[in-house]
């Protein structure tokens, strides 16, 4: 993979020279053989075979490529970044597969091109990297532009703590982002000329990132490794919401990683595309909130429901699609790690995305790993019980699990004998905070359906009343899950 200017000036993105070669000889004998045929019509009263027409193309080519860098700066010179793929390494390449979506890869790669190449990259030492490859909606804000916020909010000199935080954010060496119509990505939509055909909530662009590359959860070697790494993210999480303004969104095994220095270990929050500011997500509606027109105000915030198909291991978790940034709002994240309140969606209505959501899922990632994970064989299995077609299905799964005593027991049945103090802390302590916030959640949706009803049919009495139920269960529910209180636990 090189990104920069070409031998001649022009720009590309291009493989192995040798397979450019092959295709190049074999586009000749074909043509060659196509001029033959033609001449055995010539004369002959027959009418001469065709070859394939050409169709308008309406790529455009551009000037050079040209990669920004982690800090925001743009890289004049060329870069190279070869597959770093072979039968000892333990790295691996990742696609996510389907006829529709973003077709997120991520490949393992290198850097050539010495210290100024290192420079500019702001490389330290021999860092493994990651290509992520993905095709992203176009309305959607770019993880690039996420990454650096982040690391800029948090880089502040005074601060030390902010800064202590940077090392639990996926650390980024460049990016560059090419539209469909670009020539460089050569596609078959673009030189048929289909485009001004797409649905404009259908265009795309491709986004490529250079990262560090990290391990995943599954190779952790022990349950005390485990905890260091969800505390540090779970921390970073924190620090990045309320310094950044940023919301991570998609809490889940697979965005939680970590990497080894010396003897110990350090958690990273990693796969920022599903994000959003503070200022995109909105207010959240209190559970006490006064309700003129639930007609109104359910037409506002109606989203669909979608599905999060089954899987055989978190490897295969497919997190929801994201949507374009419009209204109705979409539900984000990944079906087993999702908000109770997100898979429920009441009334149909999608809520505004909050900061209890994204700690919700944490629950659920530490539960995820005590149940199914194997550090002897660094496997990860699944919770079957929360792996459904249907959100409805895994939101009734969850709720039981918080509610009731032998459904927990089923689910950390196989749990491996290193979990089980974690069990016994965390798990145990964390899940009736849960437990009681989501019945109150529950029964204030309720007021709220009985609330609307009165409004409508005009019992001034009974909206009173219901007002002051309203009123206190926003109290008991205010505080209920903080981050300190969730933290005070993680010890």
């Amino acid at each position: 993979m090189v990104i920069g200017t070409g031998d001649k000036g022009k720009a590309n993105v291009k493989g192995k020279k040798a397979k450019g070669a092959a295709k190049g000889k074999a586009k000749a004998k074909g043509k060659a053989e196509g001029e033959a045929e033609r001449k055995d019509y010539k004369g002959k009263g027959k009418e001469q075979p065709q070859l394939c027409p050409r169709l308008p193309n309406s790529s455009v080519p551009e000037g050079p490529l040209k990669a920004i860098n982690g800090e925001g700066e743009t890289i004049e010179h060329s870069l190279e970044f070869p597959l770093d793929l072979d039968a000892t390494s333990q790295r691996r390449l990742y696609t996510q597969y389907g006829l529709v979506g973003r077709g997120t890869t991520v490949i393992p790669v290198k850097v050539v091109g010495g210290q100024v190449t290192a420079t500019a990259l702001r490389l330290e030492g021999d860092t493994p990297l990651v290509a992520k490859l993905a095709w992203q909606h176009v309305d959607r804000h770019k993880e690039d532009a996420f990454i650096r916020q982040i690391r800029q909010a948090l880089n502040i000199k005074e601060d030390p703590q902010s800064q202590s935080m940077l090392k639990h954010v996926v650390n980024m060496l460049c990016s560059l982002s090419l539209p469909m119509h670009s020539s460089y990505v050569h596609l078959p939509r673009a030189f048929m000329n289909l485009l001004p055909d797409i649905d404009p909530a259908d265009l795309r662009e491709f986004r490529l990132l250079i990262l560090e590359g990290y391990k995943p959860l599954s190779n952790i070697a022990t349950a005390d490794d485990f905890k260091k790494v969800f505390r540090e993210t779970f921390q970073a999480h924190y620090w990045i919401w309320t310094k950044a303004n940023i919301l991570h969104r998609d809490i889940s095994v697979n965005n939680i990683m970590f990497r080894i220095r010396g003897n110990s270990v350090e958690g990273v929050l990693c796969d920022w595309d599903l994000s959003a500011t503070k200022a995109e997500l909105g207010v959240p509606t209190p559970v006490n909130a006064k309700i003129e027109d639930k007609e109104a105000e359910t037409a506002d915030a109606r989203g669909t429901e979608s599905q999060h198909p089954s899987a055989l291991k978190p490897s295969q978790l497919k997190d929801e699609e994201a949507r374009p940034r419009q209204k109705p709002r979409y539900r984000t994240g990944t079906g087993p790690f999702m908000a109770l309140e997100l898979l429920k969606c009441w009334n149909g209505m999608t809520p505004v995305h909050e900061y209890t959501f994204d700690v919700q899922s944490f629950l659920y990632v530490m539960c995820w790993m005590c149940a199914a994970h194997d550090p002897e064989t660094k496997t990860i299995g699944v919770i079957p019980q929360w792996l459904n077609k249907r959100f409805a299905d895994t939101y009734t799964a969850k709720v039981n699990f918080l509610d009731q005593k032998v459904e927990r027991e089923a689910v950390f049945r196989k749990a491996h004998s290193s979990y089980r103090p974690l069990i016994d802390s965390w798990v145990k302590k964390l899940v009736p905070m849960f437990s009681d916030a989501h019945e109150i959640w529950y029964s204030s949706c309720k007021l709220r359906d009985n609330l609307a009803t009165a409004i409508e049919d005009d019992d001034e009495d009974l909206v009173e009343s219901l007002r002051r139920r309203l009123e206190t269960k926003a109290k008991e529910l205010e505080g209920m899950i903080t981050y300190e209180k969730f933290l005070a636990i993680l010890v």
